[in-house]
């Protein structure tokens, strides 16, 4: 929006800007005022604006409000020049596609070439991945993409096209069973001339209206509904009425549909009898009332289906959100300084301390569960040549207090300093080392000697997607972290009013964020939440839609039934006899969508969990539930009808003109 893209990088003091960022700081006058002048950063250093760009948008998956170049923070952290350190992400383009195999092979040879011999470097690779697949392919398995959030939008489409067919199996359904009450019409059609083709063409085309305007309908009511499951999603979501995609896709949509809504009612009805249809004495084959059937065992199948998904997705949710992590999560807060902060990290410390509502608290070098910071370089006596990712939390002697943890074997951190070259490490860190007792063995990172002195229990560093990694816990310098880690025990909203008045103090010009690990923990699993909601909302549609058709149909044999009904009236039967009569078949089917639903429900339940590294087992309450709540619902569809029929005065009913 101003400056040079070309240039706006190239000094080391130079800095680009977002709009939002210029109008805060100059105004509307921004356009005049911007380019040239001085912004402190951080409370660090001096940069001068050389450049303004548009904000960027909430659906992007890079959120900045200004860029600095990166040669100037490679200036302040010596670090980076250190094989053995890997903290970036690096994005360049390809003059084509075709040559990304010759790119990831340079990148593998330029690192070993690099690393080798170098003490702190392990073997280490790079993953080249396409940045418009980042968001929805995360996941990478040996260096290959397996899957991520595609994987919810697969499920939520396959559900989705389930509703759909299930709705088309209605309207098959209701149309060729009752058929008869348009029997006449098509033998007097047939008499007329009328050919199979066009009788045909004309239920595809009545189907395909009905598509296309339910389309309209729908497309108004997701208009409307839009906000709330942007609420939902946390994410902007919008119909692009402009994209020609858009009404490619409504156009397409409308049409599958209506085909398959159509095909069965347009090739079944116009083989009618003529003689027969003019009679009004059609009645449907037996291979006609199986397929009617099988389409409704068909229906309570899915249905059955995603509230057994609805129930283990409800099952897992809980038990990852109420399992022991290894340490206290609750009322435990985390908070961020930037540079501007300086020295005073110490001083904030000790003055929080002096809050009576503040039980413990630590410095840190993350937020321990969301945390990756890890090193190759890790060494120890008697270790083979494979090369470990082992992570590296930089903390203080309170750290193990303040998290709630439990020291398994040895001691905890007693003085910062006099255990600045000693080591805690978490259970599978032991494993992996293979000593039968860790205590005191020789161990070192980044190039510094020392010692075990504790084994601390495993704690979930990532959420139950993932195993739980080797870990190495050091006090040594933890003055250089940003992070504190903060126990209140008391009102919450008193305590972090007191916390933030003593930051801003200190630090008047920075801005103060935390957060509650326990809200962290529980967002990090926010695509199971949605997803968990929308497959509980589907499965409320489904099982409504599979209830319409079958109430539809119960009326339908209720109907057929009625002089039968009538004649059993007479002779004494009561009208819960009546009622199991007409049951007994659609009880029948839905027994058989159950049975079906059971292996199909099992299996892609497994399926899912196994993308969870730490999950719950399967009960089969939950399948039994299922069935019976499936099972329950629809029999009170057809019972409701069936006890309307059973109801009705048999005068009526075997009166015949």
């Amino acid at each position: 929006m101003a400056g040079d893209r070309n240039t706006a990088l190239n000094t080391l003091d130079g800095v680009v800007i977002s709009r939002s960022i210029a109008e805060k700081y100059f105004g509307s006058s921004w356009k005049e005022l911007a380019i040239g002048s001085t912004l402190e950063i951080d409370g660090n250093y001096e940069s001068i604006i050389t450049g303004v760009i548009e904000n960027t948008k909430a659906n992007s998956t890079l959120q900045f409000d200004w860029l600095i170049p990166a040669q100037a923070f490679f200036a302040e952290n010596d670090w980076v020049n250190d094989w053995g350190n890997g903290s970036f992400r690096i994005y360049f383009s390809t003059v084509s596609e075709e040559g990304l195999g010759a790119v990831k092979k340079r990148l593998y040879n330029e690192i070993i070439t690099h690393s080798s011999g170098q003490e702190n470097a392990g073997e280490e690779y790079l993953i080249v991945h396409k940045f418009e697949d980042c968001y929805l392919y995360s996941n990478f398995e040996n260096g290959v993409v397996d899957g991520g959030r595609i994987d919810y939008v697969r499920i939520m489409i396959i559900v989705a096209i389930f509703i759909l067919v299930i709705a088309s199996i209605n309207f098959m359904n209701l149309t060729t069973a009752r058929s008869g009450r348009r029997s006449k019409e098509i033998g007097l059609r047939k008499v007329m001339g009328a050919q199979k083709s066009s009788i045909g063409l004309q239920f595809f085309l009545e189907s395909l209206l009905l598509s296309i305007a339910s389309m309209v309908v729908s497309v108004f009511f997701v208009w409307l509904l839009i906000p709330y499951f942007s609420d939902l999603e946390m994410k902007e979501l919008a119909i692009d009425f402009r994209n020609q995609l858009t009404w490619i896709y409504f156009a397409g949509v409308s049409l599958v549909v209506g085909i398959l809504s159509g095909i069965y009612p347009a090739v079944l009805l116009p083989t009618f009898n003529i003689v027969k249809s003019l009679r009004g004495s059609l009645v449907q084959s037996s291979a006609t009332a199986l397929f009617r059937k099988g389409l409704v065992v068909f229906q309570f199948t899915i249905s059955t289906l995603l509230i057994i998904g609805t129930a283990v997705i409800y099952s897992q949710l809980d038990f990852v959100l109420n399992k022991d992590l290894g340490l206290d999560k609750d009322n435990l807060v985390a908070i961020s300084t930037d540079q501007s902060f300086g020295d005073r990290l110490e001083t904030y410390k000790n003055e929080l301390s002096q809050i009576p509502q503040v039980q413990d608290l630590s410095i840190s070098s993350g937020n321990p569960l969301q945390y990756g910071r890890s090193t190759s370089s890790v060494k120890w006596e008697g270790m083979n040549n494979d090369s470990y990712e082992i992570n590296i939390m930089v903390t203080d002697e309170h750290f193990v207090s303040t998290m709630g943890m439990d020291v398994l074997q040895g001691r905890d951190f007693m003085d910062q300093k006099l255990d600045s070259t000693n080591y805690l490490i978490n259970e599978v860190m032991a494993d992996l080392m293979g000593f039968e007792d860790p205590i005191n063995q020789s161990l070192s990172f980044w190039g510094i000697d020392g010692k075990v002195i504790g084994v601390v229990k495993n704690f979930h560093m990532q959420n139950m997607h993932e195993a739980i990694a080797p870990l190495l816990i050091t006090c040594i310098a933890p003055s250089r972290e940003r992070n504190l880690l903060v126990r209140i025990n008391g009102e919450p909203n008193a305590a972090m009013k007191s916390i933030k008045e003593v930051y801003n103090r200190l630090n008047p010009k920075g801005e103060f964020e935390y957060a509650y690990l326990d809200e962290v923990y529980r967002n990090s699993y926010q695509g199971e939440l949605t997803v968990s909601t929308l497959v509980k909302i589907f499965a409320i549609i489904s099982l409504f839609v599979s209830c319409l058709g079958l109430f539809g149909l119960s009326a339908f044999t209720a109907e057929q039934r009625s002089k039968e009904i009538g004649v059993r009236k007479v002779h004494g039967a009561s009208p819960q006899q009546l009622v199991l009569l007409l049951s007994r078949d659609y009880s029948i089917l839905m027994g058989w969508s159950f049975l079906l639903a059971l292996p199909f429900g099992y299996y892609y339940a497994n399926q899912w969990l196994e993308g969870f590294e730490f999950r719950t087992v399967l009960n089969p309450l939950i399948f039994l539930f299922a069935g019976l709540f499936t099972f329950l619902i629809g029999a009170l569809t057809v019972s409701f009808k069936s006890l309307q029929a059973a109801g009705a005065n048999p005068v009526k009913t075997l009166k015949d003109e």
